[in-house]
């Protein structure tokens, strides 16, 4: 990303001496319209504080970039309530109710993480 385009993301595995199994296994990238706006949004998945894999640093939070349709992005992560648990390790995207995106409530994202948290909530646009 360009350095005007809103996206500040570190990608931070909490490496330690020890190379615990899941330091190698981080990250993930998700694009889809959370908002319903007809635009790519960008959702990236983040490691955790170890061993104890703690998610209350912002420098650890999964994050969520809102497309502003000009190029930038803004960071929506709180206020979606994506910021996370555990450590993640990935993302995936789904319609559970099939309706093709329609509605706010149908565009769900499921967290695979190590401590497999599950959204099972609606994102809040």
């Amino acid at each position: 990303m360009t350095p005007g385009s809103g996206v500040n993301f570190r990608l931070n595995n909490s490496a330690t001496e020890s190379k615990h199994q899941i330091e190698a296994m981080i990250g993930g990238v998700a694009l889809f319209d959370y908002n319903n706006d007809g635009l790519l949004d960008i959702f990236i998945a983040n490691g955790a504080q170890l061993p104890g894999m703690d998610k209350s640093d912002p420098r650890f939070w999964n994050r969520l970039y809102r497309n502003n349709g000009d190029g930038t992005y803004t960071d929506v992560t709180e206020a979606a309530g994506v910021r996370g648990n555990g450590y993640s390790m990935g993302v995936a995207i789904g319609d559970f109710d099939n309706d093709g995106g329609r509605t706010s409530t149908s565009q769900a994202l499921i967290e695979i993480s190590y401590c497999t948290t599950i959204m099972t909530e609606p994102l809040r646009t």
